[in-house]
């Protein structure tokens, strides 16, 4: 636990944009998931940043938090780094609030005083630089990065870079780098209302499912490949259907890089709870069904012709087979309940 450190941070109150109600939300999950899987130490080594530990104000110009509170979060961090030249094994990060994309492989999260009236589209932080800052440094050995952002095409916003000097060492091309972006470029990230009654962005939403065990291996292991894939087919079968439905544009989050390794060790994973009911005629033949998929895919036949038939299956993507071995149904394992009926 000593060996990760974490930032997280989230703004709702932009008085030169608009309000948000998620960010917020999203950041201080986060942060109490790292802590309460004893992954930073909470005391030493995570710094939690939101909107609404500074008093409010309707002007801009005097709006907190302001890159300079979220820099003196790292540069805590570089003050380590001047006296050893490793600070840590991971070091996790986490944005939420107003952004942009400063370019195809970058987001930016805007500060709270930035000003799209005034133009003051410089005040941000472009997170995915600061990343590869500490990974050329190679003051860690994995750097995790999420953000929750918009991902605009803002070409006239003055683009900003990490302000402090390059550090860089030659261990740095062997820091393993995992980066994962709410949406593509030139793309929105939207919230809505979770299945927990607050307000998140749908990425965050996803990211919660995969952490909170559904992109967990059996052994406890949380490896980046999995929430890669967690994360995109929550959104191809939970977020379309809903942005679908309002006429709102889908976009996918974007993964890049997204080098493969363990992001989190010791944690619990959760199965999804599988009930098939079979009917007239299927009842009659309801032991020669199975199940097929999963990761690695597996067969699991209903060998004892169980009606109704419960399973528990690990995160995935299944298919329902009949005596022909053709596909009955496909379904998702995304950790909430399903029910089929054949």
């Amino acid at each position: 636990m000593d060996e990760n450190y974490a930032i997280t941070a989230g703004i709702n109150n932009y008085p030169g944009i608009s309000s948000l109600r998620g960010p917020e939300n999203d950041a201080t999950w986060f942060h109490e998931w790292l802590v309460s899987n004893k992954l930073v130490n909470p005391d030493k080594n995570a710094s939690l940043i939101l909107g609404s530990q500074f008093t409010g104000t309707a002007e801009s110009i005097d709006s907190q938090p302001d890159i300079m509170v979220i820099n003196r979060a790292f540069e805590r961090l570089l003050r380590i780094g001047r006296s050893k030249s490793r600070i840590g094994k991971r070091l996790y990060l986490f944005f939420a609030g107003h952004g942009f994309g400063p370019d195809l492989n970058t987001s930016a999260l805007l500060a709270s005083n930035a000003d799209l009236l005034l133009g003051t589209t410089g005040h941000h932080l472009n997170a995915v630089e600061y990343a590869d800052w500490f990974a050329a440094a190679a003051y860690f050995d994995e750097i995790v990065l999420f953000m929750d952002c918009c991902r605009d095409d803002m070409p006239r916003a003055p683009l900003g870079q990490a302000p402090w000097q390059s550090v860089h060492n030659v261990r740095g091309g062997q820091v393993k780098r995992f980066y994962g972006l709410a949406t593509r470029w030139a793309k929105k990230a939207r919230e809505a209302e979770a299945a927990n009654g607050d307000v998140h962005g749908y990425f965050t939403q996803a990211l919660m499912g995969a952490l909170d065990g559904g992109a967990v291996t059996a052994d406890g292991r949380l490896n980046t490949a999995d929430v890669t894939r967690y994360v995109l087919n929550y959104f191809t079968q939970r977020v379309k259907p809903k942005l679908d439905a309002i006429g709102a544009g889908f976009d996918e989050p974007q993964f890049l890089p997204k080098d493969e390794f363990a992001m989190a060790e010791g944690l619990a994973t959760k199965l999804t709870a599988v009930t098939v009911q079979f009917q007239a005629p299927a009842a009659a033949a309801s032991n020669g069904y199975s199940i097929f998929g999963g990761s690695p895919n597996l067969l699991r036949p209903n060998t004892g012709g169980a009606n109704p038939w419960r399973l528990e299956l690990p995160m995935g993507h299944y298919a329902l087979m009949n005596p022909d071995g053709q596909s009955a149904s496909e379904f998702d394992a995304f950790g909430e309940a399903v029910d089929l009926h054949v």
